[in-house]
C-alpha cells in the first residue's frame, strides 16, 4: 500500500496492563512466565498472508524488555527478468540451455545475487521434458529445486567432486549443473563432458 503510516502516540499503560500483554505474548509463544532471557516463536496473519514473529524477552533495569520481530516475506523470483535479466540476454541465455551439448557458466563477485540467479535460470530450464543432476557440496547443501535430483561429494568423507560426476552420470542425466564451481578437476571435467 502506498499510504504513509503513522504511529499514533499511546498513553502509557500501567503496570497491570503491560504483566498482562507480555504474559500474553509469552502464552502465545508457549514461554515460560518466571524467567528472564526468554525467546520463542509465533505466527500471525497480515493482510491475508501468513508472517513468522520472534518473541525475546530479557530483563533490563526497572523490568523486561520485550521485543516482537516481525519476519518480512521473502521474495520470489521466478524468471530470469525478476533478477533484472535484460530480454535480449534472457532469450540468449534460453537458447543457450536449449541445447543439446555445450556448457553455461554464471559467475559474480559474493554477494551480487549468483545464488538467486543460479536458482533462476535451472528453474527457466527444460527440467521436466531433460533429467538434471545436481552436483553439491554435503558440507553446505543448497535450497532444493524441483526436478533437480542432488549427488553430493564431501571431502570430510573423502568423496570427491568428481566421484560425484561419476555417481551423476550412473543416473544418465541430460545436464549435469552446480551452484559452486571453485574445484579445478570438476570445471576440467564438465568441460570435457561438454
Amino acid at each position: 500500500r502506498k499510504e504513509k503510516e503513522t504511529f499514533p502516540e499511546a498513553p502509557r499503560p500501567d503496570r497491570d496492563a503491560i504483566r498482562a500483554v507480555i504474559d500474553a505474548l509469552a502464552a502465545v509463544t508457549g514461554l515460560p512466565r518466571a524467567r528472564a532471557g526468554r525467546t520463542g516463536t509465533f505466527a500471525l496473519e497480515v493482510d491475508g498472508k501468513p508472517r513468522n514473529c520472534r518473541l525475546s524477552i530479557r530483563a533490563v533495569a526497572g523490568g523486561e524488555q520485550v521485543v516482537v520481530q516481525v519476519e518480512q516475506p521473502a521474495v520470489v523470483f521466478k524468471t530470469p527478468a525478476d533478477v533484472g535479466m535484460p530480454d535480449a540476454v534472457a532469450e540468449r541465455l534460453a537458447a543457450l540451455l536449449a541445447l543439446e551439448k555445450g556448457l553455461v557458466v554464471l559467475s559474480a563477485p559474493p554477494a551480487s545475487g549468483l545464488t538467486t540467479t543460479f536458482d533462476v535460470v535451472v528453474q527457466s530450464a527444460d527440467r521436466l521434458l531433460r533429467d538434471f543432476v545436481s552436483i553439491e557440496d554435503a558440507a553446505a547443501p543448497p535450497r532444493e529445486i524441483q526436478n533437480v535430483k542432488p549427488v553430493r561429494f564431501d571431502a570430510r568423507t573423502g568423496v570427491t567432486p568428481l566421484d560425484a560426476v561419476a555417481t551423476a552420470l550412473r543416473e544418465y542425466p541430460r545436464a549435469l549443473v552446480t551452484r559452486d564451481l571453485k574445484d579445478r578437476g570438476l570445471a576440467v571435467e564438465l568441460a570435457r563432458l561438454a
